[in-house]
């Protein structure tokens, strides 16, 4: 019977304690929408990588990258989100998106 109490016990701690683990966020573009404000993608993504912005005098360009790896950590593939005057207009891999020359004229890392 203290056999069973003890494995009891100890499955419950090793339940409670795996529970209070987290992992590393990992970014989630599905769920992202136009219009959604800087500080709203951050909260569901996380901080960037890198930032590059523009200002064209008609509108505000500021691009965040990130990277994303597969399940092994391995695969890394890059992805932008893209806003224009402070919201969302943007995102995917840079190959696919419309996004203005100069852009990448300016890079920063994300403090």
């Amino acid at each position: 019977m203290d056999r069973i109490l003890s494995f009891i016990f100890i499955l419950l701690i090793g339940s409670a304690l795996s529970s209070c683990a987290t992992l590393p966020k990992k970014p989630v573009f599905k769920d992202l929408a136009f219009g959604m404000s800087e500080g709203a993608v951050e909260d569901m993504l996380g901080a960037p990588k890198a930032v590059q912005g523009k200002d064209y005098g008609t509108a505000e360009i500021e691009v965040w990258e990130y990277t994303v790896t597969d399940n092994k950590g391995k695969n890394p593939e890059t992805f932008w989100v893209v806003f224009q005057d402070g919201r969302l207009s943007q995102w995917g891999r840079p190959e696919t998106l419309e996004t203005q020359a100069p852009i990448v004229s300016f890079h920063k890392t994300k403090e």
